[in-house]
């Protein structure tokens, strides 16, 4: 699980492969419209806290080292340059059961 959570009003947010970049993500692979999932390119990627209340941490399920890497939480905010942008960089340590990320 990747962490990423927000105290703003319900909005729209989407998890991407890569660095954050000025607009949107990059490589979408989930995002929501502040209350549920819209859209997911595998059900590999999923969120499971509470995404009205702001917990969009990413869950992988079935990581593996080709999932590690860079990854962007950008949780949109009204107004110029508001967006909450958070990387989180997955790490896969083999022959372990669980993984390690960076912030």
């Amino acid at each position: 699980m990747l962490p990423c959570t927000y105290s703003a009003q319900r909005t729209t947010m989407c998890w991407g492969l890569g660095k954050c970049p000025t607009s949107g993500c990059y490589s979408e692979i989930i995002k929501t419209d502040g209350e549920k999932v819209t859209w997911r390119k595998s059900n590999k990627y999923q969120l499971l806290g509470h995404i009205a209340q702001g917990n969009v941490s990413l869950t992988i399920t079935g990581a593996t080292k080709e999932d590690e890497g860079t990854y962007c939480c950008r949780v949109e905010i009204h107004g110029l340059f508001n967006d909450l942008k958070i990387e989180r960089i997955l790490k896969i340590q083999e022959g372990k059961e669980s993984f390690t990320f960076e912030c």
